[in-house]
């Protein structure tokens, strides 16, 4: 059989409220967080046992910001109960939500690869706990609270 995996003591420099305070510096410094979005289960539930209503009312917050660009990344859907892309993007309007970007985000000035970029990622399949709380921090220690 397989082994389990040893979890050992989490060692990295973003550790603990590390994270967020790097965030924070980060939306002061560059004077903008470009924030990638899910939206299945990170939006709008799918799944019986999910709710979204605290990530929908920091994304409300997020697009009252000017410094704070979000980005939906998300399938097309409209097969198999799935929203479609246009309806996907009008569930977000109807919330209260200001899209930027649409599976696409705004690379650094001076980087040409074809990786995006992201200051945060908030997806259900992702650390969307710890990026939340990130986040919400970013926004509860800004100049716009």
């Amino acid at each position: 059989g397989r082994r389990p995996i040893a979890m050992g003591k989490f060692n990295h420099p973003l550790y603990g409220n590390r994270g967020a305070r790097r965030l924070l510096w980060e939306y002061n410094h560059y004077g903008r967080l470009i924030v990638g979005v899910d939206f299945d289960n990170t939006i709008r539930p799918v799944k019986q046992d999910s709710s979204c209503e605290a990530v929908v009312e920091l994304l409300k917050r997020c697009s009252a910001d000017p410094k704070i660009v979000l980005c939906l990344w998300t399938i097309s859907g409209g097969s198999d109960g799935h929203l479609s892309l246009q309806e996907k993007v009008e569930y977000c309007k109807s919330l209260g939500i200001k899209l930027d970007y649409i599976n696409e985000s705004p690379f650094l000035e001076d980087y040409s690869g074809k990786k995006q970029f992201f200051n945060v990622l908030l997806d259900d399949r992702a650390g969307l706990e710890s990026a939340y709380r990130n986040l919400k921090y970013v926004l509860d220690n800004s100049e716009m609270k």
